[in-house]
């Protein structure tokens, strides 16, 4: 199971992800790259735990969580790729971020 997210914004994007119950991650994504996260499977398809992503959603002071579960994509190759995983995409409008799935 993959998730890929792609930053599009002029600037980095700091996060927090973690799949299921497992600890929070630190992720900080500059600007213009993209970072893949995988589950590998045990055998067992539909026991992957889900995968959570929040972010601050405004570049004013102060902090506006947005959290998400994101879907993923199986995928068959090791390490997978971005074309292959699930792809959102940071964007910005105005002061607000935006995380969009774009396929």
């Amino acid at each position: 199971m993959a998730v890929c997210v792609v930053n599009q914004i002029d600037t980095t994007v700091s996060f927090v992800y973690r799949w299921g119950d497992g600890a929070w991650s630190k992720e900080q994504l500059e600007a213009g790259k993209s970072m893949i996260y995988w589950y590998t499977l045990d055998g067992q398809r539909g026991a992957e735990p889900p995968f959570f992503i929040e972010y601050d959603d405004s570049f004013e002071d102060g902090y506006t969580p947005q959290r998400y579960e994101l879907k993923r994509n199986a995928v068959s190759t090791s390490p997978p790729t971005c074309d292959l995983a699930k792809q959102y995409t940071f964007t910005a409008s105005g002061v607000h971020i935006f995380l969009r799935s774009t396929n």
